[in-house]
């Protein structure tokens, strides 16, 4: 073989190995990101419930033209939900957590499914209450403040990544 080939050969297997691990390294990282995301268990209800924004998610209140006495239902209901709703976010950060740690160890593929599965299980009964609150809020409204309310809801932002 000459040596013009062999060096070609070389050059073209450092480029494939330095190539995969770079595919490698991106791919973990990816999973890694994805593994560390921040858990938004915020039980606001209107525009931006769900996507971290708190109290801020509190100003449809205002556009609503709510009675003082409405404010308060609304207020009452949140903060029971919030309560009651406490050992679930915990239970929910502790299980991200436990996945976190598993993505940065050598476990299995399987043990990662069911832990994230763990952790999606527990999103999905949060989700399940907060729209409990949307229903028991949704009673202290008048017919009107429910179409009003639809209207701003429907103009809001899409999820992460379609706006």
């Amino acid at each position: 073989m000459s040596l013009r080939r062999t060096v070609l050969l070389s050059m073209l297997s450092l480029s494939l190995l330095s190539g995969g691990t770079f595919a490698f390294a991106q791919m973990n990282s990816g999973a890694t990101r994805l593994a560390q995301q921040p858990i938004e268990a915020d039980e606001d209800f209107g525009p931006g419930a769900g996507r971290g924004e708190g109290r801020r998610g509190d100003r449809w209140l205002e556009q609503l033209d709510l009675t003082d006495a409405q404010t308060a239902q609304i207020q009452t209901i949140k903060e029971q939900a919030r309560t009651n709703n406490a050992g679930l976010r915990q239970q929910l950060q502790q299980a991200h957590e436990e996945l976190q740690s598993l993505m940065a160890s050598d476990a299995s593929s399987d043990q990662l499914r069911q832990q994230h599965q763990q952790v999606q299980t527990l999103k999905n009964q949060l989700a399940t209450q907060r729209f409990e609150m949307m229903l028991a809020i949704r009673e202290v409204l008048t017919p009107d403040q429910r179409a009003e309310l639809a209207t701003l809801t429907s103009n809001r932002p899409g999820p992460r990544g379609s706006r």
